[in-house]
This record gives C-alpha cells, structure tokens and sequence, in this order.
C-alpha cells in the first residue's frame, strides 16, 4: 500500500503522494534520503528496471553521489568536442555553406539546484541553456552543442568561446566553406559582431526595432517587398 511504501522510505504517505503526483518538487536534500531508504536488492525494484532479481544490487545513494562528482570539467570539454567532431563529420566532402543557429531556452526547475534563478522573461525559476545546432547547405538541422547556463545568463553568455571554438575546426577540414552564425536580436550586440569578424564568418542576427530603424530601412523594404511580389 502506499502507506507501507512511504513507511519503508521513512516519509509519510501524504508526502509521497505529492511527489508522485508532481505537486511537490523533488528537493536534492529528499532525493538523497530517498535513496538512501530504497532497499537497491529489492527483487522486485530490479524486475521494475528492467533487471534480472539474481544482479547484484542496483546502485545506491553513495555510487550515485560519487559517479555524480567523479566528471571533471575536462570531461565535459571532451563531450563538447564530441558532438562537434560528429558534427563535422556529417558535413560531407566538400560543404557550400554551413549555418550555425544559436537559441536560448528555458528549462524549468522545481528545487535549489545551484544556478537556478527566476527568469522575468519565461516568468519561472530555470536554467537557460543555449542549444547551438547546424544546417548543411540547406540540409537537415543537426545539434552541434548545449551549454547549460544560469537563470538570468545574457543570450551572448559563451556564445562567442563556443563560436571561437567550433569555427577554427570547421575551416580546419573545409577551408573554403561559407560559414553562417544566425540568432535573434539578443545576439546582435557589438560584441557578437566583432567576434564574428574577427573569425571571418558572416552573421545574421535580429535587431530589434525602432523608428530611426524603420526610417532608415525604409528603402531597402521596399525593394524587398517589390522583389518578393515579382518573384510570387
């Protein structure tokens, strides 16, 4: 029953019923004392797992933690260039054009977990990782990185060290490739642009808008819309 569960956890059974309802949030301090009252020999946890109950006991809180603080940041560059290489990879012989797209996104948290901070913006308390992804000359979009970020992280936080990283290996095996860095208006700063030509790759980022703006591009929209209605 789920008072017997909860007993055997050392929670009550309203607590419990909470948590698997999703109405309370799964604190880190409540994590560690679950597992470490979930019985890791249980026959039937192991069958629930896909295990077979004669396996030797399933990890517990200790192998956990330690797994958990055994990654270095070291280890999380070499990933990094994992899925760069891999993406690289992907590419083919002889590329035209490679766009590198970059986009901030909200994952929400519902603990303390270090860097989490609320958001006005997506108006939560989150992580902002930034996904970074590729396009191939007009191919299929392929995930080349995600960095994990704070709450509140600027949309350029590591946006450029991840462009001065990933770019430098790209013209390495296709020197003569276009390379394209694209993002919204949070990208448009003097910082991304700089960095941007200082790697020599182009860049089409969002601005944001205003009349001074508008009046100035006044000429060029309309050679677009006259453009765009021939071409339709």
């Amino acid at each position: 029953s789920l008072r017997a569960f909860a007993r055997s956890l050392d929670i009550d059974a309203s607590t419990l019923s909470a948590l698997l309802k999703g109405k309370r949030p799964v604190t880190p301090k409540m994590a560690v004392k679950l597992l470490a009252s979930l019985d890791t020999d249980d026959p039937l946890l192991k069958t629930a797992l896909g295990k077979t109950p004669c396996m030797a006991p399933l990890a517990g809180q200790s192998t956990l933690c330690r797994f958990e603080n055994c990654v270095t940041a070291d280890n999380l560059s070499d990933l990094e260039g994992v899925l760069q290489d891999l993406f690289i990879e992907s590419c083919g012989a002889s590329p035209k054009k490679i766009i590198i797209d970059m986009d901030p996104y909200d994952d929400p948290c519902h603990g303390q977990q270090q860097g989490v901070l609320f958001n006005g913006y997506y108006d939560c308390h989150c992580y902002l990782p930034m996904l970074i992804c590729g396009t191939v000359d007009g191919g299929q979009q392929r995930l080349i990185g995600v960095v994990l970020r704070g709450g509140k992280a600027p949309p350029t936080d590591e946006a450029l060290g991840f462009v001065q990283g990933l770019v430098p290996k790209i013209r390495k095996r296709f020197p003569e490739v276009q390379v394209i860095v694209r993002g919204d208006a949070g990208y448009g700063v003097e910082e991304m642009i700089t960095g941007c030509r200082d790697e020599r790759v182009d860049f089409c980022f969002g601005k944001a808008s205003n009349d001074v703006l508008k009046r100035q591009a006044a000429g060029l929209k309309e050679r677009v819309d006259r453009a765009e209605a021939l071409r339709a």
